[in-house]
């Protein structure tokens, strides 16, 4: 794990298809950028209470996104946009972004998990950067992107 650095950038936008491990991000056939985990994991208790306002708000869809990946700020928990957002140079708050997805072999299992965006098409977490992270076995309440 990489070691998160609140001054650093935060590009934030999914381009093309991302790999770790198991999980991925690939578009589905409406073209839109989905997170495919490949496992269902451990859930994570969320260590920073920004991350966990802002899983919370993600699973239970407060500010009406639906969408299976967003960025939020982690300044006011406020929705900054899906997979195509891009705009880091407005925003002076680290970034936090949430994936939430279905396990295609397993019924019903899902997962949702929060952290630290470190950059575009981020899911590799190699060197540490997504410390803190917080992920629940649930799926979000709405979902508008039909990525699962």
């Amino acid at each position: 794990f990489l070691i998160f650095n609140p001054a650093s950038t935060a590009f934030a936008a999914f381009t093309h298809e991302a790999h770790y491990h198991l999980d991925s991000i690939r578009q589905n056939s409406l073209g839109a950028f989905c997170f495919y985990p490949g496992v269902l994991r451990d859930e994570r208790p969320c260590t920073s209470n920004q991350l966990r306002i802002i899983l919370d708000t993600h699973i239970n869809n407060a500010l009406g996104s639906g969408l299976s990946i967003a960025y939020y700020s982690t300044e006011d928990g406020a929705i900054l946009g899906g997979t195509g957002w891009a705009d880091w140079k407005t925003t002076t708050s680290p970034v936090a972004v949430c994936l939430s997805g279905a396990i295609n072999d397993l019924p019903n299992a899902f997962v949702s998990t929060c952290r630290f965006s470190a950059g575009d098409d981020d899911l590799e977490d190699s060197h540490g950067v997504h410390v803190p992270e917080c992920a629940m076995n649930l799926p979000q309440q709405r979902l508008t992107d039909g990525c699962y």
